[in-house]
């Protein structure tokens, strides 16, 4: 993602990233555990340099049908971070 980021930065004022969808509920359990990890992993190391960069981040979706873990990551994204 860091290679997407800094190629774009500048270049596009847009970029839509899908990181779950409805599919993927029909996968394992196990395999869901994981992706869920990832992203909530995904989430508390590259905010704050996603941050620095001047990349604001928004999530599309409901939030309350994910694990309370990865809702709360993504709830605390920082404010400044998330336009309002």
């Amino acid at each position: 993602m860091h290679n997407v980021v800094d190629y774009l930065i500048g270049r596009v004022q847009y970029l839509t990233v899908w990181g779950f969808s409805i599919d993927n509920w029909r996968r394992a359990t196990e395999e869901l555990q994981n992706i869920f990890q990832l992203l909530q992993l995904w989430i508390e190391k590259d905010t704050p340099w996603l941050n620095s960069c001047g990349v604001r981040l928004r999530y599309i979706g409901r939030l309350q049908e994910l694990p309370q873990d990865l809702h709360w990551a993504i709830k605390r994204i920082p404010a400044a971070v998330i336009p309002s």
